[in-house]
C-alpha cells in the first residue's frame, strides 16, 4: 500500500489501485476528547474504534490524499474530527510527562499531503484554506502539503487527474 486516500464521498477504486481508501461515510469513530492520553500512552488513543487502524495507517504510509468538500476556507466537518484524532501522528516529537509536555527528539517519520479540495470555493476561501493548513498541526509531520480546489461536478474528472499517484504507468 503506497497511499492512504481519506475521502468524505464515495471515489472510484479502480484509480487508486495501490491505496487504501477510507470513505468517512463508513467510518465510526469518537471526537477527540482533548485529554491528550494519546501522548500519555505512545501514540494510543483511549478510544478504540475505526481511527485506531486509520491512525496505524497514517503513521506508516508517506503519502496521504484528502478529499474533501471545502466551506467557508475550513474542512468539512467529518475532516475536522479525523484531523482532531491524529494528533498523536501530527505532534512533531513531543510527548506528555504528568502535567507537562516536552520534546522528546523523535519526530514521526515525515510524508506528504494531497489535498483534493471541491465545491464553490471562493479565491478568498482557497487562500484562507492554505492559510488553515499551514496555522494547523498538518505541517508538523508533513514535509510537502500540496493542494488542489475543484467544483463539485469537476471532482470525477480530477480524480482521474489525480488517480493513479499511487502506481508507476507503464512506458510504451
Amino acid at each position: 500500500m503506497k497511499s492512504l486516500v481519506i475521502a468524505d464521498c464515495s471515489i472510484p477504486e479502480h484509480l487508486f489501485n495501490e491505496s487504501v481508501i477510507v470513505d468517512l461515510h463508513n467510518v465510526q469513530f469518537a471526537r477527540c476528547t482533548g485529554g491528550l492520553e494519546c501522548l500519555k500512552n505512545n501514540g494510543q488513543c483511549r478510544f478504540q474504534d475505526d481511527m485506531t487502524i486509520i491512525s496505524k495507517w497514517s503513521a506508516q504510509i508517506p503519502l496521504i490524499i484528502y478529499i474533501s468538500r471545502i466551506r467557508y476556507g475550513e474542512f468539512d466537518l467529518a475532516f475536522k474530527k479525523i484531523i482532531e484524532r491524529e494528533v498523536c501522528n501530527a505532534q512533531a516529537g513531543y510527548v506528555a510527562d504528568g502535567d507537562t509536555t516536552s520534546r522528546n527528539g523523535k519526530a514521526k517519520k515525515k510524508k506528504q499531503l494531497l489535498v483534493i479540495g471541491y465545491g464553490d470555493i471562493t479565491e478568498q476561501e482557497q487562500a484562507s484554506f492554505k492559510k488553515y493548513l499551514v496555522a494547523s498541526s498538518l505541517p508538523y509531520s508533513f514535509t510537502n502539503i500540496d493542494t488542489y480546489f475543484c467544483q463539485e461536478e469537476e471532482l470525477d474528472d480530477v480524480l482521474k487527474l489525480f488517480g493513479g499517484v499511487d502506481h508507476e504507468c507503464p512506458r510504451p
